[in-house]
């Protein structure tokens, strides 16, 4: 990605979603239903889920602050290319764009390298509605001490440091854990652990409100990670819209 790329895609995505109607973006959305043309591409980042060591998958639900998606969940850090920060060696590092947005929106620092090595890359998503990009993986904290709580912890004191007033509670429910809420964050206000398995998380992204990276970030996960088969998410899917626990 040259700047010039990058000036392009920060002006096409301004133009898009500020400059055009909603006639006018569906209009456009209506012609590429195969995939957004790259002169129209207005943004590129990186899609992380995160998976605990105790095996939870983590959700977190947009403030009313945030630029959209305002009440739904995020699977969960979603940053956009930075292309100041995000450099290595002089070029765009994919990388330092994930590491970024773990520390800024989770609280998760990598001082040591370790979380970089737990980084995987799966593929690449497209947003249609605004035109963007971004490449989906996961970090597996499996064998390290970031439980689903100590995530938590660790995200409450990261806000706190940014003036937000986050009170943590660790309440249960039939679709998952919630450890906190966090009044006036600019990014997330509550904050969500889901076993990590099939049937909890298809109940957890449907009966939910899920931003379309997080719903579709989540299914890819499954695949992923737990190798599940394509027919086998569908099978669970109409399981659940009939009406199945």
């Amino acid at each position: 990605m040259k700047p010039s790329d990058y000036l392009r895609r920060r002006t096409s995505r301004s133009v898009f979603s500020t400059h055009l109607t909603e006639v006018e973006r569906n209009a456009i959305l209506a012609g590429v239903r195969d995939g957004v043309q790259e002169a129209y591409c207005g943004g590129f980042g990186v899609v992380l889920s995160v998976i605990t060591a105790d095996r939870k998958l983590l959700f977190f639900r947009r403030s009313k602050n945030t630029a959209g998606d305002w009440g739904t969940y995020d699977c969960t850090v979603v940053e956009s290319f930075n292309y100041e920060k995000d450099v290595e060696h002089g070029q765009p590092s994919v990388m330092r764009n994930a590491l970024r947005g773990l520390f800024e929106e989770a609280g998760l620092e990598d001082r040591t390298g370790d979380i970089q090595r737990m980084i995987r890359f799966f593929g690449v998503v497209c947003r249609s509605h605004f035109y963007e990009w971004a490449l989906y993986g996961t970090l597996d904290l499996s064998g390290t001490g970031y439980t689903a709580s100590q995530f938590a912890e660790r995200y409450a004191t990261a806000t706190r440091r940014k003036g937000s007033l986050w009170t943590l509670r660790h309440q249960h429910d039939t679709l998952g854990e919630s450890f906190g809420l966090a009044h006036d964050a600019f990014e997330f206000v509550e904050y969500v652990a889901v076993d990590f398995n099939v049937r909890d998380v298809l109940r957890f992204i449907t009966q939910r409100s899920m931003s379309e990276y997080s719903f579709i970030n989540a299914i890819l996960t499954l695949r992923s990670v737990l190798n599940v088969s394509q027919d086998t998410i569908a099978r669970e899917l109409l399981t659940l819209r009939r009406g199945g626990d």
